[in-house]
């Protein structure tokens, strides 16, 4: 045991001190996989209206990445 946490995770209380780690885990999965799915939808939506050829679909793209690819978008909050 070193500093009250055994090898196994489990502390001298006896609580699990990795759920904090498995749930952030979860979380940045989440947060790709909602990136992810909020890219998909970009890409649908442009497609629908026209893609590279609609000037103003990517003038508006170009606002969140200099080359209107909505698969550089990393930050979700950026578009929502």
């Amino acid at each position: 045991m070193s500093n009250g946490v055994s090898v196994d995770g489990i502390s001298d209380k006896g609580e699990n001190v990795f759920l904090d780690e498995e749930n952030e885990k979860k979380q940045i999965t989440t947060e790709a996989d909602a990136i992810k799915e909020t890219q998909q939808e970009i890409i649908a939506l442009c497609s629908k209206n026209g893609g590279q050829g609609n000037e103003k679909l990517m003038t508006l793209l170009k606002t969140y990445d200099s080359s209107g690819n909505p698969n550089r978008i990393k930050d979700i909050g950026q578009v929502s």
